[in-house]
């Protein structure tokens, strides 16, 4: 390892970034990390910034060379690591001003050019985060409950207990075949919004010697919310609603979005106008949970949930 380097940026070469760190349950720390990237590569941390959630910094990097890295880790009463999240590479102009947000919601599935559901050979696995934050940040946390299970032809081929990290794949015959992939997580301690997330996805698959992704899609909605993942009370919220995957864009074919008041005890179908939904928010200390149904055009499905996705304040 080569030592000693120092390098002095010049003022004119910084960016500005106001980062936003939430937590939507109290008595929540946090430590971020700040990476510069040479050549794909992490080169290490820098200064590293600790102590409670919410927080918000003000940060200067330099622009001149390196792109940079967020990482977020959350850590519980007992100092104990519960969730993380991390942004995608940042590429910073000098003399510009840049805002990120983490660990704020709707939490729910995301899926990013190198997330999805995968078949190599007579092994067929997902790697999907079901957590992302609401800015679309790469992460995961602490789950109480955790079921995978995955049919074909509508036969169950077996469960295992592994939130779609990718490090547990079903093994399936090599036919040509219908398969329904199937997942519910649920956590309380880690946060407390997005509580519950299912998600079911369609597809047919068959044997491939090289590693295939699938086809495979997520609903994401991105509202404003404070720093606790909260919205206000006994008002109307236009929420944005997007779809990642194989049914993005044009290959959409259905989209369905419903709202719930009792955390899914009854739902309520909303239109979807102009990429955006109409929420009526509950009174302070109530939650909204959302559901969604889509497919592209070629018969692949999603179906998921996000049971309290946020709560009013």
């Amino acid at each position: 390892m080569t030592t000693g380097f120092v390098r002095h940026a010049k003022p004119a070469n910084l960016a500005r970034i106001k980062v936003t760190l939430g937590a939507s349950v109290p008595k929540k720390t946090g430590i971020l990390s700040v990476s510069p990237l040479f050549n794909d590569l992490n080169q290490g941390e820098v200064a590293p910034i600790g102590g409670k959630l919410p927080h918000i910094s003000t940060l200067y990097a330099n622009a001149k060379g390196p792109r940079w890295q967020l990482l977020l880790q959350q850590f519980d009463a007992q100092g104990e690591d519960d969730a993380y999240y991390v942004t995608d590479e940042l590429r910073l102009s000098p003399g510009k001003s840049y805002a990120q947000r983490l660990n704020i919601g709707v939490f729910g599935p995301g899926l990013s050019d190198t997330d999805g559901i995968f078949r190599q050979g007579d092994d067929l696995y997902a790697s999907l985060p079901l957590v992302a934050d609401g800015a679309n940040n790469y992460g995961n946390s602490t789950f109480e409950t955790v079921r995978t299970t995955l049919y074909r032809n509508g036969k169950k081929v077996g469960s295992n207990t592994d939130p779609l990290t990718g490090d547990e794949a079903f093994t399936v015959p090599a036919g040509p075949a219908t398969y329904r992939l199937s997942t519910s997580v649920s956590r309380t301690k880690a946060a407390g919004v997005s509580t519950r997330v299912t998600g079911d996805w369609t597809f047919s698959s068959q044997q491939s010697t090289d590693q295939v992704r699938l086809p495979a899609s997520v609903v994401r909605y991105t509202p404003t919310l404070a720093l606790d993942s909260t919205a206000k009370g006994g008002t109307t919220l236009k929420v944005p609603v997007t779809v990642q995957g194989s049914a993005a864009g044009r290959n959409l074919k259905s989209l369905a979005v419903y709202v719930s008041y009792d955390k899914g005890a009854h739902w309520k179908k909303l239109a979807v106008s102009g990429g955006k939904v109409t929420v009526k928010d509950p009174g302070a200390g109530k939650s909204v949970s959302f559901k969604a149904n889509a497919s592209d055009k070629q018969g692949n499905t999603v179906s998921q949930t996000i049971q309290e996705a946020y709560r009013t304040r």
